[in-house]
């Protein structure tokens, strides 16, 4: 390699790896490295974790998000706090109730939260990773649940 150390050539990629584990990355970096740019190397690593923890903060913000709209609706429940981008909340009823939203809102929305069990409750857990996802989608899950929900238990929204 001209003019990068192969230790630390291995210890940047690996480094590149924790924080953007894509081959793309690790190519645009081996890349500036092996054309003999050290300093070109260093300046694409330093953009990519830029833009790496840019993304991070972005679903983490999603996940918050829906955790306050959860716990400022009457209806709503937040059962676990978010942790990354993950958050678990549910509509204030029966899990057979909540199983019901989950199905409708793979069968006719393009959202499709993952479920889990929290305290013994069924709880739909979005994990936001979709770099596409846009701040109006998030929204939108949490009013299609509570649309949903609304529906089937014969709820009036107002």
């Amino acid at each position: 390699m001209h003019g990068c150390d192969p230790a630390e050539l291995g210890q940047l990629t690996a480094t590149v790896e924790r924080i953007l584990p894509t081959t793309s990355a690790v190519a645009a970096w081996l890349a500036a490295a092996a054309a003999g740019s050290q300093r070109y190397a260093v300046q694409v690593f330093n953009t990519l974790e830029r833009v790496a923890l840019d993304w991070v903060e972005r679903h983490v913000g999603f996940a918050r998000h829906v955790a306050q709209l959860a716990l400022g609706h009457p209806r709503l429940e937040l059962l676990h706090e978010p942790e990354l981008s993950i958050v678990c909340f549910r509509y204030s009823a029966s899990d057979a109730v909540n199983a019901e939203i989950l199905q409708r809102l793979r069968r006719t929305t393009r959202l499709i939260p993952s479920s889990t069990v929290v305290g013994g409750q069924l709880a739909i857990r979005p994990c936001f990773v979709n770099p596409h996802t846009q701040p109006a989608d998030v929204n939108a899950l949490v009013d299609h649940v509570i649309t949903i929900d609304d529906e089937l238990t014969g709820t009036q929204s107002g």
